[in-house]
């Protein structure tokens, strides 16, 4: 292209719509480089304002390091594919609808910069501000954010854009793709929310990726492990929500307690007291009373297998009901404490 023009040669081939390009620019000074491209300490806003890129236009691999981009709009809808923006000031900058894919953001300033529908797949955001940033519908697939910091103004949307596109194609293969980086953007997400104390973000992010997961799979008519996926759900909140494991323990209970006098009743030790509403007595309101306490007592005495002895099954029936119920109680105190110990490792 001669030594007027700048030459830098970006190849970008393994990205979808993408392909290598050679830059046609003029050259900045003696930098052999056109002002984009060269990697010099005189640019400047001021500069680079004028020679702003029309829409769509191809800065693949430009230098912005360390530049005071404070408020600038002009890089939206940009194609920015792999370019340094390392040290560089961008608060309030607005690069919606950016290809910003395999660019590097380390140790800048985003805060409050809009980054809504723009591409940072691949991306180095690392001990980055991000506090009050816009990144609705932002593709962050395999980006880095170790170190950076966001606030409760920071913004990522209600879905990740992988998981909306995702209920739009009927493409399997698609579908598969596009599952896979949700469910990695939703770890990410939930990383950099706990990283920065949000622990209540970052389970939401973990739950959305398991609804996901469980979705995809009733989809895919995956019935059996979508019922686990279910059951996992509303029982312990996908092991992330202790208090539902101790409403189902308490629900297990207090059905059992209602269970034993209908299917047999209770013995109570070597008396010939059986507590039990198949009797052809009649029944009043105190007995019942009596009899239901006496139940939940055994029931709650079973379902801990703490196993006092002074009360027995009375039957066949009601013994196998009282031993589903030990059996239920060992799975759900187990599940109990490893629920306890995720919830405690989050904070």
């Amino acid at each position: 292209m001669g030594n007027e023009r700048c030459g830098y040669v970006s190849d970008v081939t393994g990205y979808p719509r993408r392909g290598r390009t050679c830059c046609w620019r003029q050259v900045h000074r003696d930098s052999h480089r056109c002002i984009w491209h060269a990697d010099t300490e005189n640019k400047s806003v001021q500069n680079l304002g004028p020679l702003k890129p029309r829409p769509g236009e191809r800065l693949d691999g430009a230098i912005f390091r360390g530049l005071s981009l404070q408020g600038v709009s002009w890089l939206s809808e940009s194609v920015l594919v792999g370019a340094d923006f390392s040290n560089t000031n961008l608060r309030e900058a607005d690069l919606s609808g950016a290809d910003l894919r395999k660019c590097s953001f380390a140790s800048s300033t985003m805060s409050y910069a809009t980054l809504e529908g723009a591409n940072m797949e691949d991306t180095i955001v690392t001990d980055t501000d991000l506090r009050g940033a816009d990144m609705t519908n932002t593709r962050l697939d395999q980006a880095n954010f170790s170190s950076s910091k966001i606030n409760e103004d920071t913004t990522f949307g209600d879905q990740v854009i992988y998981e909306l596109e995702l209920w739009d194609t009927d493409n399997v293969n698609e579908q598969q793709d596009l599952l896979e980086s949700a469910i990695r953007t939703y770890r990410t997400l939930e990383n950099l929310s706990q990283a920065n104390t949000f622990y209540n973000q970052a389970s939401d992010y973990y739950r959305q990726s398991k609804d996901l997961r469980r979705q995809f799979k009733w989809m895919t008519n995956n019935h059996g492990q979508a019922l686990l996926a279910e059951l996992s759900r509303w029982f312990t909140g996908y092991g992330n929500l202790p208090m539902r494991v101790i409403y189902t323990s308490l629900g297990v209970i207090l059905l059992w307690g209602l269970v034993y006098p209908i299917v047999g009743g209770l013995r109570h030790g070597n008396r010939d007291v059986v507590y039990t509403f198949t009797t052809t007595a009649s029944i009043s309101p105190e007995y019942v009373g009596t009899v239901l306490l006496k139940s939940i007592f055994f029931s709650t005495v079973t379902f801990t297998t703490l196993g006092y002895g002074n009360m027995a099954p009375v039957g066949t029936l009601a013994a196998y009901f009282a031993g589903i119920e030990a059996l239920l109680g060992s799975i759900l105190m187990a599940l109990l404490v490893g629920v306890l110990t995720r919830s405690t490792w989050l904070r």
